[in-house]
């Protein structure tokens, strides 16, 4: 089985991962066309992580048709993790909040984030139809709670 690490740790988000399926349509497209669009193609409309990745993954034995629909495959198996928070994650902290969720789940995982400023703090996590209120706002409405009981 080829690997595809190099794709998945380029691709956190849902949204990502869609634009990555445009991308090797295009690539699907142009590898069957004039001598050298296949490279064009890969400079000009694909993301530049991505196709870094992409030429590391493909190998020098490999051919690209073989791997883009590998790849193809790959991604439509990604599950998706509902995440809502308080704020909009820079690069960096939804590098991490992925990789955690990645190493918690055990398989490759994209995540959709909706902001909700009345979250406080912390999260809101829905995954595979499981909920977790993991929120701020919920801990103070529980404390809030118990302190009029």
């Amino acid at each position: 089985m080829r690997d595809y690490s190099e794709i998945i740790s380029v691709t956190q988000t849902h949204s990502q991962a869609e634009k990555l399926l445009e991308e090797i349509e295009e690539l699907e497209a142009a590898g069957f066309g004039q001598p050298g669009q296949l490279e064009r193609t890969l400079t000009e409309k694909v993301r530049q992580g991505v196709a870094e990745a992409m030429r590391k993954g493909v190998g020098e034995t490999a051919g690209w048709s073989e791997y883009l629909g590998g790849l193809k495959n790959q991604v439509k198996e990604w599950e998706t993790v509902e995440l809502g928070l308080a704020f909009e994650p820079s690069e960096t902290g939804l590098e991490r909040i992925v990789e955690e969720l990645r190493a918690a789940i055990g398989v490759p995982v994209v995540v959709r984030v909706r902001v909700d400023p009345t979250v406080v703090g912390g999260a809101v996590i829905t995954y595979k139809g499981i909920y977790r209120d993991l929120s701020v706002k919920r801990l103070l409405n529980d404390l809030t709670q118990q302190l009029w009981s």
